[in-house]
């Protein structure tokens, strides 16, 4: 992800790697990052303090990171009494409530930012299938099996990065015109009305989603994001 955004080189980003706070049982790693929410909010808010145009910002996560951004953008809104919202939140195949009987985090609403976009990858498998944004985006119907991973069980957890590799697609500007997704009422719809649909303006995965997006978006993607399926793998 990060060679992706030095690769774009239009950004100024920043990474969190809690991965140390969530190396345990998944209910320990909730409690983590309950724990976490209001040091981040903290860090953001001395950010703004420094000059930081909060309108220019925005956050990225991904699986229980995905929640976690989701109640930071709360946490910032309520403590400061509702004078600051998020510009943008994206959420990059969120973990799925219902596949752990021990899921405590508060669920995402749409009220914690003013623009809240999706990608799913293995919706109902690892992910999440509610549509939890103002825009959600389905490639490949956001199931397993996503393109570059295998057909065994393990491809629900390997389609769950692919959320990822899409975003990190759009940032380095690679194919993008792969990522045009568009508007329908699932994807069964997609493809049997595929011809007239495509005819519309697609709307772009990922970084350059517009804010203005709505509603669901899908698209076939017959290819994977890096070398050899691994979506950290920058293509030069």
């Amino acid at each position: 992800m990060v060679d992706s955004y030095l690769k774009g080189n239009a950004y100024n980003f920043l990474t969190l790697d809690f991965a140390a706070l969530v190396n345990g049982s998944y209910f320990s790693a909730q409690r983590s990052i309950l724990e976490l929410v209001p040091r981040i909010s903290g860090s953001i808010f001395d950010l703004i303090d420094a000059g930081l145009d909060v309108n220019s910002f925005g956050l990225v996560g991904h699986s229980l990171g995905a929640v976690a951004i989701g109640l930071i953008g709360r946490d910032i809104h309520q403590r400061s009494n509702g004078s600051i919202l998020l510009p943008r939140i994206s959420l990059l195949d969120p973990s799925n409530p219902e596949a752990h009987d021990d899921f405590i985090l508060p669920e995402i609403k749409k009220t914690d930012a003013r623009f809240i976009d999706v990608i799913h990858s293995s919706a109902g498998q690892v992910g999440t299938s509610k549509h939890s944004g103002h825009a959600d985006f389905w490639p490949n119907g956001g199931t397993p099996i996503q393109p570059g991973c295998p057909e065994e069980s393990i491809s629900k957890f390997c389609s769950h990065h692919k959320s990822f590799a899409y975003w990190a697609q759009s940032v380095a500007k690679v194919n993008s015109k792969q990522l045009l997704s568009y508007r329908a009422k699932n994807y069964e719809t997609f493809l049997e009305y595929k011809k007239a649909i495509i005819r519309t303006r697609g709307v772009p995965m990922g970084i350059n989603c517009p804010k203005s997006a709505y509603g669901d978006y899908y698209l076939e993607l017959d290819s994977t994001y890096g070398e050899n399926g691994d979506p950290s793998v920058v293509p030069k």
